[in-house]
Formats: C-alpha cells, sequence, structure tokens
C-alpha cells in the first residue's frame, strides 16, 4: 500500500520460492493505493517462441530458459482521468 516504493521484498511467496534478489526495485507509489501484480512460474522443459494460446490477455510472457531479460524499460501514461495509469514494458532478449 503507498505512497512508498515497492521492492522484491514486499512480494509475498510461498515457501518453495525464494527471491535471489529481494532489493530490486518495482514500483514507486505516489498515492495511497494497493498494487496488485501476479506472477505464474511453472517448470517446464524445452522452450517455446509464442505464448501459449490461453495465455492471460494483458501478460507479459517470458521463457526464461531460452529468452533472458537484459533490458527492461517502461513508460507511464494516463488513461484520461486521474485515477487510472497504463504501464507498458519493454523486455530485451537475445532472442
Amino acid at each position: 500500500k503507498g505512497p512508498g516504493y515497492v521492492t522484491a521484498q514486499d512480494i509475498i511467496l510461498p515457501p518453495s520460492v525464494e527471491i535471489v534478489d529481494n532489493t530490486q526495485h518495482i514500483a514507486i507509489l505516489r498515492e495511497a493505493i494497493d498494487l496488485h501484480i501476479e506472477f505464474l512460474v511453472e517448470r517446464k522443459r524445452g522452450y517455446c517462441l509464442k505464448p501459449p494460446i490461453n495465455f492471460p490477455k494483458g501478460a507479459y510472457w517470458i521463457d526464461s530458459p531460452c529468452m533472458p531479460v537484459i533490458q527492461a524499460n517502461h513508460n507511464v501514461y494516463s488513461c484520461g482521468n486521474q485515477k487510472k495509469e497504463f504501464c507498458a514494458k519493454i523486455l530485451y532478449t537475445h532472442q
């Protein structure tokens, strides 16, 4: 809940998952709002160059074994009112 900085240490995880670097910056909340982000982590074999057919709209798919993220950028845009914003993320991989 904002305002404040959000880092990886703020992520609530099950006991079977560990954060490698809990100092990683995620967001800055400038107002007293709740931030909800969902992560889906699966263990699979091989690789896939396309997201699954039933992949949720608006989600970001990363196949980590063959596409490690090299650089990430983001921009925040107003949606035309004071209460909503759109965050565009650009992920650079070696593919």
